[in-house]
């Protein structure tokens, strides 16, 4: 008699998604919500609203209320925009970013591999390379604003409405 692992049963794999990527973007949310503070309390409602949203996204395991989620947290952060520096407003929307990408992956891999797969290697990598095009989207922007003198209100909400839409059609091939 060998003691050979006993393969796990289909009926046993969790389906819910991983808990690295799940941290890694309700920590993104807690970023939101630390620098939305400075945006007022409706801002911050905002933010707490979208994170609360996006908590219980990824604990249903649902992709659509991870998208709500995102579109709420960006919402807080236009507000917040309003009133806080450029330097915070790019970050959030970073924080923003990142976290809606990794609540998804973290949705996508719990359901295509299980919750029990050894996925952290694999989702801290994923985290890694989506802070880093992120935070050089981010920089190209920042140079852009304090090399060219300043956006004018027409351009901020030129590149919001690009933004938001790009996150849109980003998740629209999703099943």
């Amino acid at each position: 008699m060998t003691d050979a692992p006993r393969p796990v049963e289909a009926a046993s794999i969790s389906r819910r998604p991983t808990t690295v990527a799940a941290g890694l973007s309700v920590g993104g949310a807690a970023v939101v919500l630390s620098l939305t503070a400075t945006g007022g309390p409706l801002a911050l409602a905002l933010a707490v609203v979208g994170a609360v949203c996006l908590g219980l996204g990824l604990h249903l395991g649902r992709h659509r209320v991870v998208d709500l989620a995102a579109l709420i947290l960006f919402g807080a952060v236009a507000l917040t925009g309003l009133a806080a520096p450029p330097e915070a407003t790019l970050v959030a929307v970073v924080a923003v970013v990142v976290s809606w990408d990794l609540g998804c992956a973290a949705i996508t891999l719990g359901a295509q591999l299980g919750r029990v797969a050894e996925t952290a290697r694999l989702e801290v990598r994923y985290a890694a390379s989506s802070l880093g095009v992120g935070l050089c989207a981010a920089t190209l922007a920042y140079g852009a604003f304090v090399w060219g003198g300043g956006l004018s209100l027409d351009a901020v909400v030129v590149l919001l409405v690009v933004g938001v839409t790009a996150t849109i059609a980003l998740g629209v091939r999703r099943n």
